[in-house]
């Protein structure tokens, strides 16, 4: 098997285990979320509203979120509209990518080449640590000039008054999340990796 098709099975399996650790680290998040007492709500009020956001950007069917006694801006509403089709691309990626990297890692387990995809792996577990070592020494600026790119206006300015649920997810939140899912990321790569390991080194026993 080529250089190339390795490197694109890897590739593939790589964004097929982000996409799903992306998804498991948002749905672990409320595990990471304060309960400000500026809310005035008690922390079961406080999940179920933060549940509710998670199902609105999750789920195609809904149209706009339900905060229960959170207010809502109208700009915040096109912001999270705007965040929900990001989830939304994701899960789309999530589907495919996990669909060909699990028949071209049939494939290669048919043909006994797995022990091909040790090497890229391992450059792999470097590569993230590396990003996430950056990503974490500056990750307030890097998150916001995330958003003037992925975002054409300025609705995600939200707005403590106007749109009390920014309270529950300072920068801090977000870097937590992000280390969660790069983490989730991480330990699906070794698995992978071991996986192949103990299989190769089975086979050739």
């Amino acid at each position: 098997m080529s250089k190339i098709r390795v490197v694109l099975i890897v590739g593939v399996s790589f964004l097929a285990l982000a996409s799903i650790a992306f998804l498991l680290a948002v749905n672990l998040s409320p595990l990471l979320i304060s309960f400000p007492h500026q809310l005035g709500m008690r922390p079961h009020a406080i999940l179920h509203a933060y549940g509710q956001l998670l199902l609105y950007l999750q789920l195609p069917g809904l149209k706009a979120p339900q905060l229960g006694k959170l207010a809502l801006s109208t700009s915040a509403a096109h912001h999270f509209a705007m965040v929900k089709n990001y989830f939304m691309a994701n899960e789309f990626l999530m589907v495919v990518t996990t669909v060909i990297a699990g028949w071209c890692l049939k494939r290669m387990k048919r043909r006994q080449q797995l022990w091909q995809l040790l090497a890229p792996l391992q450059c792999l577990f470097t590569l993230i640590i590396v990003v996430l070592a950056l990503v974490m020494v500056n990750f307030a600026d890097l998150f916001i000039k995330s958003h003037y790119l992925l975002f054409h206006d300025m609705d995600w300015v939200l707005s403590p008054a106007n749109d009390p649920i920014i309270l529950l997810m300072p920068v801090s939140f977000f870097s937590n999340v992000f280390v969660l899912w790069w983490g989730l990321l991480l330990f699906f790569l070794v698995v992978l990796w071991c996986s192949i390991w103990f299989r190769t080194r089975f086979l050739k026993f």
